[in-house]
């Protein structure tokens, strides 16, 4: 048997959950720029792994296409070309629809994957902005729906559920606002398998991966300052998967001597 650690059968997927209102132009300009290159790097590293990949593009409740979707997926470029077609808009406030967006990464993490019971999954979570309730944002944030997803999804339940099917989530801090949703999503992963890891690229000259809580499966990693969003993005995408391919690794080792 080949021991040599980029040679193991890997089966990976990848979820990017990005709001698509007015200020995400950038982020999602940057996903389409590097996608293709984030990927060749993951496939370099594992040369055996079985790459897919998945988009939800979500904007607010009540804007016109209010999800740009493309379920997972071995060919990148398809991704990579609806991309292309995303253009930032919307918004009726400042709290966006990320129940929504949420609850479709949900839906498709518990479709059992075709050649493994046990994939490394990674959702990437790319926002400027909280979700709907008071519960994740300071009441000075603007909400139409202050108490919560009108529909009555709960983010932080959505968030635990991911983590408890070992979804790892990377979330891109852009704006402080998401701070309080960030402590709750951290919460949501205490006493779970999951990975949660938080980047902050509200200063684009030094961001760090860092975790609000404390973790056996993670330790605070400075990044190289990157010297565009391309570069963040590329840069943690790589990394993200990277961590989550070793944790499940390291998971499968852990089982064999029990």
């Amino acid at each position: 048997m080949n021991d040599e650690p980029g040679q193991q059968k890997e089966y990976i997927d990848v979820l990017i959950v990005m709001d698509s209102t007015g200020s995400m132009q950038r982020w999602i300009n940057s996903a389409r720029d590097t996608v293709l290159e984030a990927f060749d790097e993951i496939q370099k590293k594992y040369p055996e792994s079985h790459l897919r990949l998945g988009l939800i593009c979500y904007r607010d409740i009540g804007d016109d296409e209010r999800y740009v979707l493309h379920p997972f997926t071995e060919t990148i470029e398809d991704v990579q070309t609806l991309l292309r077609k995303v253009v930032a808009k919307g918004g009726n406030d400042s709290a966006e629809d990320v129940a929504g967006a949420l609850e479709h990464a949900i839906e498709w993490f518990r479709a059992p994957h075709p050649m493994c019971p046990s994939p490394s999954r990674t959702l990437l979570f790319v926002a400027d902005a909280p979700a709907h309730g008071t519960r994740y944002h300071p009441i000075t944030v603007g909400d139409r729906y202050p108490k919560g997803d009108p529909d009555g999804k709960e983010p932080f339940d959505q968030v635990q559920e991911l983590a408890m099917m070992d979804v790892d989530m990377t979330v891109f801090r852009a704006d402080s606002s998401m701070d309080m949703m960030i402590e709750e999503f951290g919460k949501a992963y205490q006493g779970t398998s999951g990975l949660f890891t938080v980047l902050d690229v509200t200063r684009q000259s030094s961001p760090v991966f860092t975790t609000p809580f404390p973790s056996p499966l993670f330790s605070a990693t400075e990044m190289p300052p990157p010297i565009s969003y391309n570069e963040t993005f590329r840069t943690s995408t790589s990394m993200s998967v990277v961590q989550s391919v070793e944790k499940k690794r390291q998971q499968k080792k852990d089982s064999e001597f029990k």
